[in-house]
């Protein structure tokens, strides 16, 4: 009998898959990376994104806001989705549409905000910060 913290022969070999996908992964074409990098993003842009960062921290509901890779990741997305819509240049509307999926699970609420959610949080900082 295994322990728990066996994988056992079924865990090595999802291991073993989840590796070989990674590597996949890993491997994405050069065009596909080129093109994605030159997606322009303008430094008002990365300063809203900032922006929504501080109001994430400064919230009294918030215990932990979103954190300067939040402010990476979501900067990220917004390119992808730039270049999904076959614009060369992120816009306050890609951030702003993507922000609650980035940005909400990375807000840890705090004991007196019952009934609020990380996403009511996300928006209202949304509402609040002027786009460019």
């Amino acid at each position: 009998m295994e322990s728990k913290t066996s994988q056992g022969k079924r865990g090595r070999a999802a291991a073993r898959k989840v590796r070989a996908t990674a590597r996949k992964a890993a491997t994405t074409p050069p065009a596909v990376t080129v093109t994605f990098r030159h997606v322009d993003s303008s430094d008002a842009l990365r300063a809203y994104v900032v922006s929504l960062l501080e109001r994430t921290r400064e919230d009294p509901r918030v215990e932990l806001g979103a954190s300067p890779r939040a402010g990476l990741l979501l900067l990220r997305a917004a390119k992808a989705r730039a270049l999904l819509s076959g614009r060369e240049h992120a816009l306050p509307d890609d951030v702003q549409a993507l922000a609650r999926s980035v940005l909400g699970h990375r807000i840890l609420l705090g004991p007196e905000a019952v009934g609020e959610t990380a996403d009511g949080v996300v928006g209202d900082a949304l509402a609040a910060t002027p786009a460019l």
